[in-house]
């Protein structure tokens, strides 16, 4: 029989904001195709199967809301990765029903271009870039509300997060207490670091090194909170770059200083 103090005991089984995505499986594989530089008709199957797993187990740790088209698509594509690994199977005079791999590429292909066409939409664009912010809990420190990503795409973010939680040590096995660190604590932290080092900061400075789990999803949640309360602007210099952290308007505030100076 478990003790009165082991009952009582708080559990924690996840990250207590859950964010809902408004763009869907295509969006990612497209994304990922991009980080490739391939062509949609070459995609590398093997790679991008595994990938696209990676940014899901991601993604459901730090609490994104998926749709089951995730999953589909995912099953679809180790389907697809799992026909490639096997030999041809031998001709017959029946006919054969079309290749999977050539379906997704034709379906990539199609949703490209409607996607390009809806981007031109500025309405449809701001719509696609927004999530949602949903706190499960009270006091998490994050308030419920829309952030709009501009500069930064939800998956690059996601992608930072899936490449340090790879760096990180693993948590140990068996019951989880709830980590000291809050996201009102990183909240702080990471305004104090921007503000005393005057200078933008990557997501992997902030996050710390050696990183934790813990540590990088709270840090990522931190900069979801200040990306919706507009303090802090995220972008990237290159493609596949590092994101790169700054106070919101530091550079007007630069140039107005400049010229106080002047």
């Amino acid at each position: 029989m478990p003790t009165a103090s082991a009952q009582s005991t708080p559990t924690y089984n996840g990250y207590p904001v859950q964010i809902h995505l408004f763009t869907g499986p295509l969006d990612l594989l497209l994304h990922l195709v991009r980080q490739h530089e391939v062509d949609i008709s070459e995609v590398p199957v093997a790679k991008i199967t595994g990938q696209f797993l990676g940014y899901l187990r991601t993604m459901q740790e730090i609490n994104i809301e998926l749709s089951g088209e995730f999953l589909v698509t995912a099953a679809a594509l180790g389907y697809i990765k799992s026909r490639a690994l096997l030999p041809p199977e031998p001709e017959t005079e029946e006919m054969e029903p079309e290749d999977p791999a050539v379906q997704l590429q034709r379906r990539l292909a199609q949703y490209h271009v409607y996607k390009e066409a809806a981007n031109r939409l500025e309405a449809a664009k701001r719509v696609r870039e927004r999530i949602f912010l949903r706190p499960l809990e009270d006091g998490t420190g994050v308030e419920a509300g829309f952030v709009t990503l501009e500069n930064v795409s939800l998956f690059d973010m996601v992608g930072a997060v899936y490449d340090l939680l790879k760096r990180a040590a693993p948590e140990p096995v068996g019951r989880v207490h709830l980590p000291r660190i809050t996201v009102p604590d990183r909240i702080e932290e990471v305004l104090l670091r921007l503000d005393t080092e005057g200078r933008e900061l990557t997501f992997t400075q902030l996050v710390g090194d050696p990183p934790t789990r813990t540590t990088i999803i709270i840090t990522f949640l931190a900069l979801l909170e200040l990306i919706r309360r507009n303090e802090v602007e995220m972008h990237q210099n290159e493609p596949r770059g590092e994101i790169l952290v700054k106070r919101a308007g530091a550079e007007a505030e630069g140039q107005v200083e400049a010229q106080d100076q002047q």
